[in-house]
């Protein structure tokens, strides 16, 4: 068939359709008609209604979906801002109302709405067991490689005599039992370890305090305690430093001073470097008299008896560590320790009231004499031309000042440091005290002979301190013909002639008692030069910054 044929009977089919549709509808009553657009009239009513109905439920809903879901919750919000009995409010008076309430506890807030009881006990029993675990802990963190800290808070006890610490807790969460801790920051070495005494630690019933007459509180503090141990290898400025003045300061220093010290296995007063407690580094972080944990007398003379506290920690953080290894490397960290080490410096001065008169940072103006310290040793590793030294740096622009730092008490030591813009010193102990200089100081450490070399650590502890610190730092390697050694050993002998097999081959102990064994010198020509670079990079970092603060004024 054609397409013309197709298009014809299609066009026939269709006229067909139309008469018959208009027959249908023609035969249609006026009644049907009228009950056709009624039925209409109706569902588009119902449709409308339906989607006004379901906007109001939305609305009504909206505190619970904004909630989480639940309705006891939302309810209870809901009650904030209705209408009183007595009439509508205004929308202002209902503005006052909500601010006041979101200013208002919760507690509080409850107890003047007509709430589910439900909700308010459930609520009552939240802000119950909030306000117990503020108020009460015994825990001990020991995620530390280098150190161990437990924290008591509640009703703490401390018999200082006999070294027990107690805490009566009425929070049926806290486990009750023992914990012990070396509270000294060197747990992996055990030689040093076993100068520490391991301190017991226990959670008791708060009921069973009156079967204790001997735990009657001689004394009540509102500070908090902070209990560390003095053992170890502590007596040394550098283990002094790094396990004792600078764990504490990090650990204290947002307490402002107010916090009462317990120390631990002190050696003999010798350790306070022949100062009253109080003008010691450690005097210098509190304003209260420092107790000896497991001795009967305070460091005044007064007995101890039991001291209450509401909060003690028990061992001392450690992010400002010295040394690279076990663990010192990667937990090293400024941030971590909430405390930077330029303030160490301020922190200990104004403790000691021992601050000088001069600029928080190292700052050395064109036409000004910087001052340069210069450490001289007792015993070994002593400058054998310590005195031509300091005649070398007078000569090239310098006041310089003669340290010993055993003989200076710490108020005398921290006024020393604080005014220099340069420190020389022999690698040793002593040059922990760097901790004490201004930021932007430059430091120089000679290392003896023997003790420099590839893969060896000796002298990275001060580097380390040196870069926290904020100071420049440089190093003088001394050869062999400035070394003492050259008169105690044939020019033949492996320590003379190589050093590396010595480390390699005896136990490090053993070869740094050999390398510590030396008296050294460096040649004034060369330690003149030196400073005379040194002096212009200071002058010439002044200058920048006075060019950059022109700039931006």
């Amino acid at each position: 068939m054609t397409s013309s044929a197709w298009y014809g009977l299609l066009d026939h089919r269709y006229a067909q359709y139309r008469k018959l549709r208009a027959a249908k509808v023609g035969g249609m009553g006026t009644a049907s008609r009228y009950a056709v657009v009624a039925c209409a009239c109706a569902l588009i009513c119902l449709l409308v209604w339906t989607a006004y109905a379901g906007r109001e439920r939305l609305e009504m809903t909206g505190p619970q979906v904004q909630l989480g879901g639940n309705p006891l919750r939302a309810g209870s919000r809901k009650l904030v801002g209705e209408q009183s009995p007595e009439g509508a409010r205004s929308e202002g008076e209902v503005g006052k109302e909500e601010k006041r309430a979101k200013k208002a506890s919760n507690q509080k807030m409850l107890g003047e709405q007509q709430v589910p009881r439900l909700v308010q006990e459930e609520v009552q029993e939240l802000s119950m067991a909030e306000r117990q675990t503020h108020k009460e802990a015994f825990e001990c963190d020991r995620h530390s490689p280098l150190t161990d800290v437990c924290t008591l808070q509640g009703d703490v006890r401390i018999n200082v005599e006999t070294g027990e610490i107690v805490l009566f807790a009425r929070d049926p969460a806290i486990l009750r039992g023992p914990l012990s801790v070396r509270p000294h920051p060197r747990k992996w070495d055990y030689n040093a370890m076993r100068d520490v005494t391991e301190l017991r630690i226990r959670a008791m019933d708060a009921a069973a305090s009156q079967e204790f007459p001997h735990w009657e509180c001689t004394s009540h503090h509102r500070a908090p305690a902070a209990v560390f141990s003095a053992g170890g290898y502590c007596g040394g400025a550098f283990h002094d430093f790094n396990e004792v003045f600078l764990p504490l300061f990090q650990t204290v220093r947002q307490l402002a001073r107010d916090v009462v010290l317990f120390v631990a296995d002190l050696k003999g007063p010798w350790w306070w470097r022949g100062a009253p407690a109080a003008d010691t580094l450690v005097g210098a972080m509190t304003k209260h008299r420092i107790r000896l944990l497991g001795q009967r007398n305070d460091t005044q003379g007064e007995a101890q008896g039991v001291q209450c506290f509401e909060r003690v920690t028990i061992g001392l953080r450690h992010h400002l560590c010295m040394y690279d290894e076990f663990g010192g490397l990667e937990t090293r960290s400024e941030s971590l320790a909430g405390a930077r080490l330029s303030d160490f410096g301020p922190f200990v001065a104004a403790g000691l009231r021992a601050e000088v008169p001069s600029p928080a940072r190292v700052q050395v103006a064109e036409g000004s004499t910087p001052v340069v310290g210069i450490v001289q040793r007792r015993g070994t590793r002593v400058l054998a031309n310590f005195e031509a030294m300091l005649a070398s740096a007078e000569a090239a622009g310098y006041r310089a000042v003669a340290l010993v730092l055993e003989e200076l008490r710490p108020q005398e030591a921290v006024r020393a440091l604080r005014q220099l813009d340069v420190l020389v010193a022999v690698h040793g102990a002593g040059l922990a005290n760097l901790a004490l200089l201004r930021p932007g100081a430059v430091v120089m450490q000679i290392l003896p002979y023997g003790e420099w070399g590839k893969g060896r650590l000796v002298g990275r502890e001060y580097r380390n301190l040196a870069d926290l610190q904020g100071a420049k730092y440089l190093e003088w390697h001394v050869p062999l013909q400035d070394t003492s050694l050259v008169d105690a050993y044939p020019l033949t002998d492996p320590v003379l002639m190589d050093p590396d097999s010595v480390w390699r081959e005896q136990h490090t102990v053993a070869a740094m008692r050999i390398y510590h064994q030396q008296n050294v010198s460096m040649p004034e020509d060369m330690f003149g030069a030196y400073l005379r670079h040194i002096k212009k990079d200071l002058v010439f970092k002044e200058k920048l910054r006075a060019e950059s603060a022109d700039m931006t004024m």
